[in-house]
């Protein structure tokens, strides 16, 4: 059986087309003759000619999700900034496939909409309304790995004031209620989700330091060969002992991820200007394997903290 979609757009002088992997300049009934079975249409002004029905709604995340919630969906992007994170939007809450067409190029994306993080990677801050620089400023933090300002950003978002639906979308950014502990662990969760890997692995590194800090009651993270009796300086040197003993090839993976494949724990070697790496360290940076990391790294993180406790309970925890 032909699948059937919805067809999204706004009306404009512009207009997109394409013949399925070709983009070209042309009208909407251009876009659906020739490429899917269009089961209706949703625009935003009155549109008529079309070869299958159109739905006319108000320009609001309620009107146009009622229409297509639950239907494969393909979105044309309006050239207008304001209108485009509208249907971003609603094509992430419609919970199905979706054809994103920018004007330039049609581009398929499978993703689990319930978790907007999944996208994160794909949104241009360009997309989103300076309406909204809360926002941008959390989509930028969490995509650069600024945690401790990615967080307080997010919380933020609660505070936005805004309709039913478009909170509801926030919501799958926003983290569970806790300390910020839980909601660390949770943006390693957002990491994975979103493909990034590297931020997870680095996270999930950090946080053992986490653990044996809030057992201790807390404290700085600041390093201090003065005061090598603190609670950091006393988590951190049994962690990095615990890791150099027991997962030097994630200790190793971590760096290399880190400092963007220039690490000397990693052995690239370098001849008449050229690098290179032995196959084993290619297997490790595999996405394969980086992916299966990630992917464990909240356990990971418990493991190393269990043995650093085990090292500082035999020192009676003193250094």
């Amino acid at each position: 059986m032909e699948p059937t979609y919805v067809l999204l757009f706004r009306p404009l002088h512009e207009r997109v087309k394409f013949r399925c992997k070709e983009v070209l300049q042309g009208t909407p009934h251009e876009v659906v003759s020739e490429c899917f079975n269009i089961e209706k249409g949703v625009t935003t002004e009155e549109v008529s000619g079309l070869p299958f029905p159109t739905v006319s709604v108000n320009p609001t995340l309620s009107g146009i999700y009622d229409e297509i919630k639950g239907r494969d969906v393909i979105v044309i992007l309006p050239r207008e900034l304001d209108s485009s994170l509208l249907f971003i939007t609603c094509s992430f809450l419609s919970k199905s496939r979706v054809f994103y067409v920018d004007g330039e190029w049609l581009k398929e994306w499978d993703l689990n909409p319930i978790y907007l993080s999944m996208g994160l990677r794909f949104l241009d801050d360009r997309l989103i309304p300076d309406s909204l620089p809360e926002v941008k400023r959390s989509l930028w933090y969490f995509r650069n790995g600024i945690t401790f300002l990615s967080l307080k950003e997010m919380e933020n978002l609660r505070s936005l004031t805004m309709d039913d639906l478009s909170r509801e979308m926030l919501s799958t950014i926003l983290l569970p209620s806790g300390d910020d502990v839980t909601k660390i662990e949770e943006m390693v969760r957002l990491y994975i989700r979103a493909g990034y890997y590297d931020k997870a692995i680095s996270l999930g590194r950090e946080l053992p330091v986490i653990y044996c800090m809030r057992d201790r009651g807390y404290g700085k993270l600041q390093f201090d060969e003065k005061d090598r009796k603190s609670v950091y300086m006393t988590c951190r040197r049994a962690l990095r002992k615990v890791l150099r003993e027991f997962y030097p090839d994630f200790l190793d993976l971590r760096n290399y991820l880190m400092h963007m494949g220039l690490s000397a724990s990693f052995d690239v070697e370098m001849r008449e200007g050229f690098m290179s790496l032995s196959e084993e360290r290619q297997k490790m940076i595999s996405e394969e394997n980086v992916k299966e990391v990630a992917e464990n790294v909240l356990n990971l993180a418990k493991e190393i903290h269990e043995r650093a406790e085990e090292i500082l309970s035999s020192e009676g925890g003193e250094d």
